[in-house]
């Protein structure tokens, strides 16, 4: 008889969590891709693949201003710390954590 070991995932929640070196962590849930990604302030953000919902909310959050969509298209699709992201925060943002979510947005979204 094979015994098999379930693995339950434990989301990430401080620095510590993420293996050495590394700054994502991904993971499935529920059929959709979702990326971890330590920030250079150590927060932990969580990137989901978005929905026409999102398009449609970024489209007009960003009224006459197109400079602002992607950034209203990534806020609908990351959480920083359990709390969803507002668009303004992103230009507050090291560049490196910034960069490290648009990439991880791209790969899920585009």
């Amino acid at each position: 008889m094979l015994i098999t070991e379930e693995v339950v995932f434990k989301e990430p929640k401080k620095a510590n969590d993420f293996p050495a070196g590394e700054h994502e962590i991904r993971h499935s849930e529920k059929g959709k891709q979702l990326i971890y990604v330590l920030l250079a302030d150590e927060r932990i953000a969580k990137v989901k693949q978005g929905t026409g919902a999102a398009v449609e909310q970024a489209t007009m959050m960003m009224g006459n201003d197109k400079s602002k969509y992607l950034s209203s298209l990534m806020a609908g699709c990351i959480e920083i710390d359990g709390r969803p992201l507002v668009m303004e925060e992103l230009a507050e943002l090291p560049m490196k954590s910034y960069m490290r979510l648009q990439l991880a947005f791209s790969e899920l979204n585009f």
